[in-house]
């Protein structure tokens, strides 16, 4: 993976002198995204009830609350001491672990 500085405007113009980051990639597919898996548990409590049934349910969506990547966002380092730089990937992910709860009454 390589990385270009680009300028935000054109030459004699008036402005920050900020700079915009382009990564490139030498080929298609050429990197892995880190493994998906999750575990979810559900539980149904029925009870019999005069003019129905009653049922509780609980549920854990991603039960051993394992980090899944769901998309991956270029990203260095760089310390300007040492003249050193380091690109990678940071991984974004949301809702570690979702629980839920629902009540249901059949008649």
């Amino acid at each position: 993976m390589e990385r270009y500085d680009t300028p935000t405007h054109l030459p004699g113009e008036k402005g920050e002198e900020k700079k915009d980051i382009i990564f490139h990639i030498e080929k298609r597919n050429n990197m892995k995204t880190p493994d998906y898996h999750r575990l979810d548990l559900g539980f149904n409590f029925h009870r019999h009830r005069k003019h129905g049934i009653s049922t509780w349910s609980i549920n854990l969506y991603n039960a051993y609350c394992r980090l899944n990547t769901i998309e991956l966002s270029p990203d260095y380092d760089s310390k300007y001491g040492d003249r050193e730089e380091r690109q990678y990937f940071s991984n974004d992910w949301l809702f570690p672990i979702i629980p839920s709860f629902s009540y249901t009454f059949t008649f």
